[in-house]
């Protein structure tokens, strides 16, 4: 028999039976749904959370104020590991603006800029937004997101203008400007004093705006919500004593050396009695990408445990539906049809269920996939409960053409593997036994 005669009788057979046919499929379709689903969120999250490592560059660390001592290496510290895990810092301890001619004095620092943050409301705007005070130019110099889309980025110590991030300019996308170059943009700040909060107002002309990033500044990097002024007129607009404390440090290193890294980190740790936390972009996605690996093994064996499930359920109607086709069987064999044409033809409606099967349960794993992202994306009303980590807009999903092919293989090997008994049994019966059969 050829095989184009094989997968006609195949097909043929399957259209018949479309119910027991669905049945079938049913499981392969969801366990396929789950695998395609899980696997292409997590490789969404995952490479939306990278994305925000590509303005630092590998020889840049961020140093800010330490938190708890036990958490440093959680962060990407790569510090000694602390004496207790309860042991906490002085949280009196703070990093000021002279601490950089410190910072300064360290081997293989090359720039030292010193970043001071406060949160602010602004009408229109349901979430808070950052205000943050930096020299432009030495910003700029290790961050290579800060570029303008519209308008120009002032690099003068004197410049009185503020820059703002792409969601302040364009918030829906659409081309409707909110506020852009020339505008003068206004927010309130609210001050805690001894005598109760006072607010203040400040109304401050926009000289650019920043090009879409898509993620978040968690580590020093820009953020499409945020709002940039010089640091000496950051001062003069706020209380001065205030302002001397820096909130965070760029440290831009002579080398990207995985040595240099920890040994200057080291250094640091010491200098300040480990009462500093050190970011480095090569240790953070060192150790996401390891995270990450445990996830998707993770959610692969959860969706290997649904195709498990789904290969019983097709053994057990395969054994069923050709029980009831014994009869059938039995004629085909009389007529001559050998036992491996039979298992051929059996064989083939298995392959036929499994690859449609994960056809169909790609497609439904991908429209799941984009559901779960927008749902994570708008569940708070903002930018998602994942918002801060996957860029400040929810989960971009990833469909790659390896998912896709391994979807289909992990289909196409479950079928195969749990149908291939039933149809062998039935194939290998006696031609007088299955004609008696009614």
């Amino acid at each position: 028999m050829l095989i184009a005669d094989i997968f006609q009788s195949a097909l043929k057979t399957l259209k018949t039976r479309k119910r027991q046919t669905f049945l079938t499929m049913l499981g392969i379709i969801i366990g396929i749904a789950a695998i395609v689903s899980l696997q292409s969120l997590g490789a969404g999250f995952e490479r939306n959370v990278a994305s925000n490592f590509d303005t630092l560059d590998a020889d840049t660390l961020v140093m800010s104020k330490s938190i708890a001592i036990s958490d440093r290496r959680g962060m990407g510290g790569g510090g000694k590991p602390p004496s207790s895990a309860t042991e906490t810092v002085d949280e009196s301890f703070e990093l000021y603006l002279n601490t950089s001619d410190i910072l300064d004095e360290i081997a293989h620092v090359e720039k030292v800029v010193p970043v001071i943050t406060r949160k602010i409301t602004m009408d229109g705007i349901d979430e808070m937004v950052t205000i943050y005070g930096f020299d432009f130019e030495d910003y700029s110099t290790v961050i290579s997101s800060f570029k303008a889309n519209v308008g120009e980025i002032p690099l003068e110590n004197n410049a009185t203008e503020a820059i703002i991030g792409n969601t302040l300019h364009d918030p829906w996308e659409n081309g409707t400007t909110f506020y852009s170059a020339g505008d003068n943009i206004t927010f309130t700040v609210q001050t805690f004093t001894e005598t109760g909060i006072q607010s203040q107002e400040i109304t401050l002309n926009i000289s650019a705006s920043l090009q879409e990033i898509g993620g978040s500044s968690f580590i020093g990097g820009t953020s499409d919500l945020g709002i940039y002024v010089p640091l000496d007129y950051y001062r003069f607009l706020f209380d001065p004593e205030d302002t001397k404390i820096v909130s965070y440090y760029l440290i831009k290193l002579d080398s990207d050396s995985e040595e240099v890294i920890a040994s200057t980190i080291e250094v640091i740790e010491t200098m300040f009695d480990n009462e500093v936390r050190i970011l480095s972009a090569t240790q953070i996605i060192s150790t996401m990408a390891s995270t990450f690996e445990t996830i998707q093994l993770f959610l692969t064996g959860i969706a290997a445990i649904s195709l498990f499930v789904a290969g019983i359920g097709i053994m057990n109607i395969m054994t069923i539906s050709l029980m009831q086709r014994t009869r059938e069987i039995g004629i085909l064999k009389a007529l001559g049809m050998k036992d491996r044409t039979l298992l051929s033809i059996f064989l083939t409606e298995v392959l036929l269920i499994g690859l449609l099967g994960s056809i169909l349960g790609i497609g439904l794993g991908f429209i799941f996939g984009n559901v779960a992202s927008s749902f994570l994306g708008s569940v708070d009303g903002t930018s998602g409960i994942l918002g801060h980590l996957s860029g400040g807009g929810g989960i971009t999903i990833t469909l790659s053409w390896s998912l896709v092919f391994s979807a289909i293989g992990f289909g196409l090997g479950t079928t195969v593997i749990f149908g291939f008994l039933p149809a062998y049994r039935a194939s290998q019966k006696p031609p007088v036994e299955t004609l008696r059969m009614e």
